[in-house]
């Protein structure tokens, strides 16, 4: 038997909050998620826009807030793609500093 795809696991807690719209395209967004930050950071962001008291009922565009969240915590262990995200951050840091 196969582990669970990580990406599916955090895309179906993702559409477990209020207020968050299904859409197919959230898989990408979260897979993309999951990549660069890692799956701790994006748990933690669930957590920060589960903690509201209104959830994300009241946020426009949710994929652009779990982006700044994510950005927020931070890269975490676990990112696939996390030498890249941090030498990226860093350079982007260099530009306009």
């Amino acid at each position: 038997m196969t582990a669970p795809n990580p990406v599916t696991t955090l895309t179906k807690k993702w559409f477990e909050i209020e207020g968050i719209p299904q859409d197919r395209r959230a898989f990408g967004f979260i897979g993309k998620m999951y990549k660069q930050y890692g799956e701790e950071t994006v748990l933690q962001a669930f957590d920060a826009i589960k903690s509201r008291p209104t959830q994300a009922k009241d946020i426009k565009r949710p994929q652009e807030y779990l982006r700044g969240i994510c950005k927020k915590i931070g890269v975490s262990e676990s990112a696939v793609n996390k030498e890249g995200r941090s030498q990226f951050e860093d350079m982007m840091k260099n530009m306009f500093s």
